[in-house]
């Protein structure tokens, strides 16, 4: 995981799967 959109991207990701 990167560490430039992991709170936005990463974030949004887990809540959608």
């Amino acid at each position: 995981m990167m560490k430039k959109k992991s709170e936005l991207g990463g974030c949004q990701m887990h809540i959608n799967k």
